[in-house]
């Protein structure tokens, strides 16, 4: 794809600018209609075979004039080298506030030129939308078409699909990663071929590729149906929980996020619950519903890792610090949290499709990305997605301040220390952000700030809707803004405040006053901007580290953008949660002894107390590395298994190269008979019976597990097994009605995802538990591969063995037609399979795996 490139830019972007520059000029002069016509014209000459690289200088060139005109913007140089190298499918790094959504148009040009859609995936529908809205302008100046998809595209199902495919079809399409994930998977659940929105996957350009394509990478994504639930059973173990003592009855492991019963524990549960061991296989229901409930009680913390709004559990996202009302915890802990909350109860998941971040971006032919902090992440993106990482230098000189964090020994010490900076930073007319681990975390500095008469703006997973207008002015003259996290928040911060944005809380923009106010609003902005430079800019403050360095500089980034002034510093203390998480407890114990004496309120300069911080933050960042290097593991045993079976139902709705279904039926009639003989021979060979097995015996057997034969006939061999069941097969077509080859190929697809739900459920359930091995001396990854080709080869007989059973059960001589129209099934998504929802999974335990879902949503059900 890149060859083109390297003719004439080996090795730097400055051959590239240097021909820009030399465009500039002469582009200045073309009129609005001639620079529009640069668009056919280039598509013109690719179509003749021209490298598509041979075309990067003047399609920048012309994309930069556009902006000019249109957006009233002008890339510096340092956002064409992003561009550059983004359009070579690179990960790029650059600081905040360096304008990277108008880096994206660049390559984002360049890539739609072919026809086949370029992808920008943001970080949540907000970004999505306001991006498509604000860089439209200059695609659609250019005769590009723009689409944006959101979670709530409105309409019923069949709307809702016309306007995705809409989406997808053009030539630039903004969009969300969890989104574009879902509908990925979607259609490969898809009945019909209309169903179906998405087209190939071309060209991607992901901003905040660290946070999509490394944190949240973690976890693999899942459509889910609803299932059959005994909430009876969560209800009881609640109730009994709530009854038993930290310590006592129970020990929770914040590390592994997990927790387990004490023997005295476990002997209350069983008495509770009058069931005797729950060990016993018998019992595996209630052992299950005890270890959730307890999970959801010891481990689980409200405000912390999820918040109640609406009468619903939602997850807090602990990457973004948002709520995630389309995933739910898998495996009955959204349950337990819901019984624990005193909430109604919804069923629990099952599996319908699955996949990962990592495979899902891997099958786009051209993948890009941009960040503030992708440096340290280089080898895991040259590894996983074969990607180069490249910093690009910052437009103005970064003389941002970043200072030695501040260790303190509790909490209670931290916080008056926090507290005391932002009255002193304040009172000096800065504007003071102060980045917080969890929504708790605000909520208590909040309290703290009213009671001490601090006016602030607090921006958590409660107050998201807001966020924008709170994150805008939080470069005003004293603001003080406190957020559960910065990354992926899209909106500058601009010291002195955003005058638009100031404007528009006055009057609406449509107003025929509206050009005053917002003059007058630009007038005030820049008087403080002035007051706020000469104070030292703005402050970043954090109140504690995040398991992630990199999201740690994320916040520090929001500081010093484009050559401003600015300063950052993170006060932590011994209490933190990413230390009580992740250190030993003996650790902790022996840093608090050796600070006994140190003076209150002051902080720690005890360097080997650092080093000990130091070296627990490196050990959460190769845990954190272990668990996305176990998903892409886990997820790539199912992963040809998985591309098999959608490559199947692609061929099944005609998308793919004709087939003829006589021969089909020939080719899986064929592969069920050997595997049948297989399976046979194999039980025959188990039996007592010292007697050799006749070959009659095996193919009578093998006949009779798909069609019982007609009283006194006999299966001699192999092709006369074959040929009496494709004699069956074809006097059933003879006298079928039109359209019952349609009628096939529904139920073969019913039955197939019928079947691989069942797989993939049953393979959650192996991955769970399949650690143990490790107790065995065994590992647990070759044990899983083991354990998952057995399951599918008997997942495969099983769907070739039903299908030929059901098409060969309809005798249209003595049975009435079978329904050949196209009906809408109970559960509200055609083809029989459950409504789906989306879930992503959380974490990879050997204890329980966590995952996350969403609620029905209205034009599925």
């Amino acid at each position: 794809m890149f060859n083109g490139w390297r003719k004439w830019f080996p090795s730097s972007s400055a051959g590239v600018l240097r021909r820009i520059g030399d465009l500039d000029a002469g582009l200045r002069t073309r009129s609005d209609s001639e620079l529009k016509a640069a668009i056919p014209a280039f598509r013109e000459r690719l179509d003749k075979g021209e490298p598509v690289f041979e075309l990067l200088p003047e399609v920048f060139a012309v994309a930069r004039e556009t902006s000019s005109r249109v957006l009233s913007m002008r890339h510096f140089d340092v956002q064409i080298q992003g561009g550059v190298e983004l359009a070579m499918g690179r990960v790029v790094e650059m600081a905040t506030g360096e304008g990277k959504t108008l880096v994206a148009t660049l390559p984002a040009v360049l890539h739609a030129l072919s026809g086949r859609g370029v992808h920008v995936v943001t970080v949540n529908d907000y970004l999505a939308r306001r991006d498509a809205e604000w860089m439209g302008a200059l695609y659609r100046f250019l005769g590009l078409s723009v689409g944006c998809v959101q979670e709530d595209m409105g309409g019923d199902f069949e709307e809702e699909n016309r306007r995705r495919r809409a989406a997808y079809a053009a030539d630039i399409t903004y969009g969300t990663n969890s989104e574009m994930v879902f509908d990925f998977l979607r259609d490969n659940l898809a009945d019909e071929p209309d169903e179906r929105v998405h087209r190939e996957l071309h060209f991607a350009i992901v901003d905040e590729v660290d946070l999509l394509l490394v944190d949240e990478a973690q976890t693999p994504l899942i459509i889910s149906g609803a299932g059959d639930d005994d909430l009876g059973s969560i209800k009881r173990t609640d109730r009994i929980l709530r009854g038993m003592r930290e310590g006592v009855d129970f020990r929770a492991d914040f590390r592994t996020r997990t927790a387990s019963f004490t023997e005295k524990g476990l002997s209350e549960m069983e008495s509770r619950l009058a069931c005797g061991s729950l060990s016993d296989p018998k019992n595996l229901l209630w052992m299950h519903a005890a270890h959730q409930s307890l999970q959801a009680h010891a481990v689980y913390e409200r405000d912390v890792d999820y918040i109640v709004e609406d009468g619903e559990v939602h997850i807090v996202d602990e990457h973004t610090g948002r709520v995630s009302p389309d995933k739910r915890f898998s495996d009955g802990l959204h349950q337990a949290l819901e019984a624990k909350e005193n909430l109604r109860i919804q069923s629990e998941d099952v599996t319908l499709a699955k996949t990962s971040y990592q495979y899902y971006f891997r099958g786009y032919r051209g993948l890009c990305g941009m960040t503030g902090t992708a440096w340290s992440e280089r080898e895991e993106f040259r590894k996983i997605y074969n990607r180069k990482t490249v910093r690009i230098p910052t437009n103005r000189p970064m003389i941002r301040k970043d200072y030695q964090r501040l260790v303190f020994r509790t909490s209670a010490e931290k916080h008056a220390a926090i507290l005391g900076e932002i009255e002193e930073a304040r009172d000096a007319g800065r504007p003071v952000l102060v980045g917080s681990v969890s929504v708790k975390e605000s909520e208590t500095l909040s309290r703290l700030l009213k009671k001490k008469g601090i006016r602030h703006n607090v921006l958590n997973a409660k107050e998201h809707g807001r966020e924008a207008e709170i994150i805008a002015q939080a470069g005003r003259r004293g603001a003080v803004t406190i957020s559960t996290n910065m990354a992926g928040r899209g909106t500058d911060i601009l010291l002195g405040g955003n005058p638009s944005m100031l404007a528009a809380a006055k009057i609406s923009p449509d107003a025929e006053r509206y050009p005053a106010v917002l003059e007058e609003a630009r007038a005030q902005c820049e008087e403080e901007r002035r007051e706020v430079v000469s104070a030292g800019g703005l402050y970043v403050l954090g109140t504690g580290e995040h398991e992630s360095v990199r999201i740690d500089n994320q916040l520090r980034g929001r500081a010093g953008r484009q050559g401003d002034p600015g300063s950052s510093v993170y006060f932590v203390s011994l209490d933190d949660p990413v230390y009580r998480k992740f250190g030993q407890k003996q650790v902790l114990e022996q840093l608090r002894e050796r600070l006994a004496d140190h003076p209150e309120g002051e902080p720690v300069e005890d360097r080997a107390v650092w080093k000990a911080l130091d070296e627990l933050r490196k050990k959460v960042e190769v845990e954190n590395q272990a668990i996305r290097l176990d998903v892409f593991k886990y997820d790539s045993v199912i992963h040809e298994r998985r591309e098999a079976v959608w490559k199947w139902r692609r061929q099944l709705l005609g998308l793919l190269e004709p087939v003829l279904w006589r021969t089909r039926v020939e080719e899986l009639l064929d592969d069920l008979l050997n595997r049948l003989e297989e399976d046979v021979r194999a039980l025959a060979a188990m039996s007592d019976s010292k007697e050799s097995v006749k070959t009659p015996d095996v193919w009578n057997a093998v006949v009779n597990r798909i069609r019982p034969a007609e009283e006194g006939a006999t299966i001699l061999d192999r092709e006369t097994a074959r040929r009496f069941l494709l004699d069956l097969y074809d006097g059933n077509r003879a006298h079928a009605p039109e359209g019952f080859e349609r009628w096939e190929r529904r139920r073969l697809l019913e039955v197939l995802d019928k079947l691989w739900t069942e797989y993939l459920t049953d393979l959650d359930r192996v991955e769970e538990g399949i650690g143990l091995q490790g107790y065995a001396q065994l590992d647990p990854l070759v044990e899983f591969k083991k354990e998952a080709a057995r399951m599918y080869g008997r997942f495969v007989m099983d769907l070739e063995r039903r299908v030929f059973a059901e098409w060969l059960a309809v005798d249209f001589g003595e049975t009435e037609d079978p329904p050949l129209g196209r009906p809408e099934k109970p559960g509200g998504k055609r083809g029989g399979a459950p409504s789906p929802r989306k879930r992503r999974a959380v974490d990879r335990l050997p204890e329980v795996r966590r995952g996350g879902g969403s609620r029905h949503r209205k034009k599925r059900s």
